[in-house]
């Protein structure tokens, strides 16, 4: 369907800025069970075979076995000016030429980068932002150049670092297959993107990013995991997408204890890439953590128990706490019950769950539709809503070519 194919920022982004501004929904489950009758261990695709297996997806690092996203058209993009409320780090041109005075190399020297009335490209070092920043909302626009060549990691391969450990992959992926999680749009190593929204090489590309730090206790465990929701091109391709670690290459993420302000990274990996109009607004921190056990519900489930887990991470009990979670017009998906499920009351620091029967016919399409969740509650005299996108989607078909190890640094 038309709607679905494109999922666009336009219409969304309003609410995920809600929900991040009082909460934020956690998906984190595994894409399939690892059954080799249907997953090979070896499989001949762009990718490896001998990386270790994800626990929380089934499918190993960069697994060359793990289908290719959906292709869908972001169709003609309009890039704005910033909006007044923003902080801007590097500019698009329209003002004088770009500037770096906001950049540094991570050592603290001056950068390194080329610039041009118009754009900063990749060059000799990596660029990081002289201020730190905490949970925020970014905006990235970036180019690889018409003239790129070479297939796999090669092209136009570079990322945007959040809190300078968790990478968003940038890279040509127009008729560029790669393994799924190292492709455009991924967070890299962990999660591929929902679609692949890819312009050519030569055409300016968007990411905006709704990221939420990770918080650690005193003690160095993890209090609450980085999330992230990504729209490339206008089209959402990760939704509230549960980081499991720093990112790794070849290997599995694991966190180290950091502050939620941290700088923002420009990875050079000696290709050429190209930035312009980067800006972020910061967001106000979450009272509470919505937690599901899926965020890939395939073809093959027709019916599915989703269970959700509403934590409370302020110091102040909610209250009247309901969700309600609603299926898309004409879908064929149906939501049991129906209405609102309610939870009454969330102590501080404790946790309720809720669950749902998901029952739906095969989708005839192959683009992502989605479920949506809101949450109403009210902590202290103030009633708080957070609504958000939980994706569904058909089981993408495996497309296979050759194996990708293409030569990578630690950081990729």
């Amino acid at each position: 369907m038309a709607d679905n194919n494109k999922v666009s920022r336009r219409s969304v982004l309003s609410t995920v800025g809600l929900a991040m501004a009082s909460g934020f929904a956690v998906p984190a489950a595994a894409d399939h069970d690892g059954d080799a009758e249907q997953y090979p261990e070896t499989c001949a695709g762009p990718g490896f075979n001998n990386t270790p297996v994800q626990p929380w997806s089934g499918w190993r690092f960069g697994d060359a076995c793990r289908p290719q996203p959906p292709v869908v058209d972001p169709g003609e993009l309009t890039f704005s000016e910033p909006p007044a409320d923003a902080t801007v780090l590097l500019g698009d041109g329209s003002n004088g030429d770009i500037s770096l005075d906001n950049w540094e190399s991570p050592d603290g020297s001056p950068p390194k980068w080329n610039t041009t009335e118009n754009y900063a490209e990749v060059s000799g070092d990596w660029l990081q932002s002289k201020e730190t920043i905490g949970d925020a909302h970014y905006h990235v626009e970036w180019r690889v150049p018409s003239d790129t060549s070479g297939s796999g990691q090669d092209p136009g391969n570079s990322g945007v670092w959040l809190a300078s450990n968790y990478e968003i992959q940038v890279l040509n992926s127009y008729e560029n297959p790669t393994y799924a999680d190292g492709m455009a749009g991924a967070l890299y190593g962990e999660h591929p993107p929902l679609v692949n929204a890819a312009k050519p090489p030569g055409e300016w590309q968007s990411y905006d990013i709704i990221w939420r730090a990770p918080r650690f206790k005193d003690n160095g465990d993890v209090e609450s995991p980085g999330v992230v929701t990504v729209y490339w091109n206008d089209v959402l391709v990760q939704s509230q997408t549960v980081v499991h670690g720093s990112t790794p290459y070849k290997a599995l993420p694991e966190y180290s204890p950091h502050p939620p302000e941290m700088p923002l990274q420009l990875q050079d990996h000696g290709r050429p890439v190209q930035y312009r109009n980067i800006w972020y607004k910061s967001l106000p921190t979450p009272a509470s953590v919505v937690t599901f056990d899926s965020d890939q519900l395939t073809v093959e489930d027709r019916t599915t128990n989703l269970k959700a887990s509403i934590s409370n991470s302020s110091s102040s009990a909610l209250t009247s706490v309901s969700v309600t979670l609603t299926s898309p017009s004409n879908s064929g998906v149906k939501v049991l019950p129906k209405g609102k499920t309610r939870v009454d009351r969330v102590e501080a620091g404790s946790s309720k769950s809720v669950s749902w029967t998901v029952v739906r016919l095969p989708f005839a399409d192959d683009a992502p539709h989605l479920l949506t969740a809101t949450v109403s509650y009210t902590i202290g005299n103030t009633q708080e809503e957070v609504a958000y996108q939980l994706p569904l989607y058909p089981e993408p078909s495996s497309e296979n070519s050759e194996n990708d190890d293409s030569n990578h640094p630690d950081k990729c």
